[in-house]
């Protein structure tokens, strides 16, 4: 077991990642508020499953567990519970948004844009929506497409990691190498402290020939 003491501030939203080896069983996590013992979150299975088997008309509920199915890789389930939740907040645009991403990466092209699509139709200015639908288009080798997507989300939101990181892996795979040190860069000053940017960054030095940490 291990534990991470972060101060959180009530003006400001977050995003905590928790990553391990490829070669470890899935984390298992809770946030707790240190000043009562409450917690705060649990991506704990089991915990979910208790909460909606007493409420099962709960949208959020269906939203976590999804997500948690995401990120273990389950995306089968990860969609049965986007799609439970959808039915219970049909008006709900990122749960659109997160269905599509789990068929984009299940490979089913027509479902994953159709999501998508009607993510951005419901929610113009969701910044993450843009940045999903450029994935996709990344995933698929459309350069072009997925730039204009990363470009548009950091016109709506020109502080925020994870459009400046996309747009640096579809910029190297073009081979522009400066403008991917820079974007990546930029990611990791905004917040994006996660492993596979900085081994990203240190992956487009070396194909530059500097060699060293990021500083």
């Amino acid at each position: 077991e291990a534990e991470l003491y972060k101060t959180f501030y009530s003006d400001r939203n977050y995003r905590i990642g928790v990553c391990g080896a490829n070669n470890l069983e899935a984390i298992e996590f809770k946030v707790v508020d240190t000043r009562n013992g409450k917690v705060l979150y649990d991506n704990s299975l089991k915990d979910f499953n208790e909460v909606i088997r007493f409420n099962p008309k709960k949208p959020k509920r269906y939203t976590f567990r999804g997500q948690i199915y995401r990120l273990r890789g389950d995306l089968d389930k990860a969609i049965e519970d986007f799609t439970k939740a959808l039915e219970l907040a049909p008006h709900d645009s990122t749960l659109y948004r997160d269905r599509g991403s789990a068929h984009s990466n299940l490979g089913e092209t027509d479902k994953a844009l159709e999501d998508l699509n009607r993510a951005l139709e419901m929610a113009p200015d969701d910044v993450d929506s843009h940045v999903a639908m450029g994935v996709f288009h990344s995933m698929r080798g459309n350069s072009e497409e997925a730039l204009s997507c990363f470009d548009k989300a950091l016109e709506l939101r020109p502080d925020y990691g994870p459009p400046y990181f996309n747009r640096a892996l579809v910029v190297f795979r073009m081979g522009e190498l400066d403008r991917a040190i820079s974007d990546c860069s930029r990611a990791i000053e905004l917040g994006l402290a996660h492993v596979a940017a900085y081994a990203f960054l240190s992956t487009c030095l070396m194909n530059k020939g500097r060699y060293g940490k990021y500083e």
